[in-house]
């Protein structure tokens, strides 16, 4: 019960003004930002795993389907 507490009360002392922009004046600011460069960072990986798979994709060929219509 106490713990549910203390989480209300963090999230209602980090909600500023305007929740569209976050300043250093907001409650919370360090760890919006520390989230926000951990996404980017994450998004970086993600990129680069991507671009790791580029020599097996050079492998892979589509070909265009034969679709027949059967009349009856």
């Amino acid at each position: 019960m106490e713990r549910q507490h203390l989480m209300k009360e963090q999230m209602l002392r980090s909600i500023g003004n305007d929740i569209t922009k976050w300043v250093k004046e907001d409650g919370g600011y360090d760890y919006h930002l520390v989230s926000t460069i951990a996404e980017w960072i994450m998004v970086m990986f993600n990129q680069l795993i991507f671009l790791s798979f580029t020599w097996e994709f050079k492998f892979i060929k589509f070909e265009e389907p034969t679709i027949a219509i059967l009349l009856q």
